[in-house]
């Protein structure tokens, strides 16, 4: 299976960090093809200029960088998402969602609305964030994000969620809570790979 990793944190410290490095651990262990966009390390540009949406909007051309990243969804079978959240998604992250979820390459328009051009893929999401869990389900956060992000980006382009995992409070400090979310991850992640 072809497993693409689109991950967003500038520390190399943050428990994002530690998802990340599960999540190769555990792609790598089954045998699956691998391949992981660190968006800071490459140095992602996540600014939507108003030349490339002219160009876009003109004749549907992008640039270099962003029809790699096109390659890269392309080319795999399972995607997953590792970032924070900090207010929302990390500036970079919804830059890439703005700069590569593009129109007539990951989805469409049709007679009957719109249409994703990513079916048949699958996709996690895993984020560490500063509050609990339980209160960014009690003042109805989280499923606010699942709408913005699972439902209004990930699905629309045709690719099935699979799982949103939220971690927090960011177990820094707390070894064993940490273990315990990467169990979470890796229990999610053999429901797929």
């Amino acid at each position: 299976m072809k497993h693409l990793i689109i991950y967003s944190n500038p520390e190399t410290e943050s428990f994002s960090h530690r998802i990340l490095e599960c999540v190769k651990d555990y792609s790598i262990e089954k045998g699956h093809e691998l391949v992981v966009r660190d968006l800071y390390a490459m140095g992602f540009n996540p600014i939507l200029s108003g030349e490339e949406l002219k160009a876009l909007e003109k004749d549907g051309s992008v640039p270099d960088d962003v029809k790699a990243e096109h390659e890269f969804l392309f080319w795999a079978d399972v995607i997953t998402f590792i970032h924070p959240i900090w207010w929302s998604v990390p500036a970079m992250m919804k830059g890439y969602y703005d700069r590569v979820f593009t129109y007539d390459y990951v989805y469409t328009y049709t007679e009957d609305g719109p249409k994703g051009l990513l079916t048949g893929k699958k996709a996690f999401r895993f984020n560490s964030m500063g509050s609990h869990r339980e209160v960014f389900e009690k003042n109805g956060m989280r499923k606010d994000y699942e709408d913005v992000f699972d439902k209004g980006i990930i699905q629309s382009t045709g690719i099935k969620m699979v799982e949103s995992k939220l971690f927090g409070p960011s177990p820094r400090q707390d070894k064993e809570l940490g273990d315990k979310y990467l169990q979470e991850v890796r229990e999610s992640l053999s429901k797929v790979l």
